[in-house]
């Protein structure tokens, strides 16, 4: 476990999506991440809402960004300046393609 920490520690910070066993998925800045308790602290953090890639995985997603015929309706929350989020159990580092096609998503409420 100590392993795991020290490596994703020497990577920090760096932008990734995170996936938790509670809410679902999420894109920011990870600053701080301790595997012991699976806490993982992430600055400008969006919510993936709904995400379109060509193959619809979240690999894909992480180094491809949003693509293909549906990605325009892929729906990323609004950034919170800092969040910390619980129960990490995954955490996929992005490309740098991958970054600016999420950050380049405007905040769009869905619709009910």
């Amino acid at each position: 476990m100590e392993e795991t920490e020290s490596v994703i520690e020497s990577m920090l910070p760096t932008k990734c999506i995170l996936g938790n066993d509670h809410y679902g998925l999420y894109f920011g800045m990870v600053v701080a991440y301790n595997s012991k308790s699976k806490v993982a602290v992430v600055e400008d953090c969006r919510g993936i809402i709904e995400y379109h890639t060509k193959t619809g995985g979240i690999t894909t997603l992480a180094t491809e960004g949003l693509c293909g015929p549906k990605a325009g309706d892929s729906l990323i929350g609004a950034p919170v300046p800092q969040a910390v989020l619980t129960h990490i159990v995954n955490i996929f580092v992005c490309t740098e393609r991958a970054i600016d096609s999420i950050e380049g998503v405007p905040v769009r409420i869905p619709k009910k």
